[in-house]
């Protein structure tokens, strides 16, 4: 799945790269700690989540869902 991908991405630049090919300019992210508007603001908040958390991985727990034009990976 290329979204966890970007999201479990190191390499600044490949992360970016990631961001750049999945998200749109007007993208947005909503989680239970942070909401971003904006691609450029969704892949600071991977690029945090990276530093904050070295080792971090997103991985899918089920199925993922979705409504009114919105996804969430679970």
């Amino acid at each position: 799945m290329r979204h966890l991908a970007s999201w479990n991405e190191r390499v600044p630049a490949r992360r970016r790269a990631l961001a750049d090919g999945l998200w749109t300019e007007d993208a947005g992210h909503v989680g239970p700690i942070v909401a971003a508007e904006g691609r450029d603001a969704v892949e600071d908040v991977m690029a945090t989540a990276q530093r904050r958390f070295p080792g971090l991985v997103h991985r899918l727990s089920g199925n993922a869902d979705g409504h009114h034009g919105v996804a969430r990976p679970t």
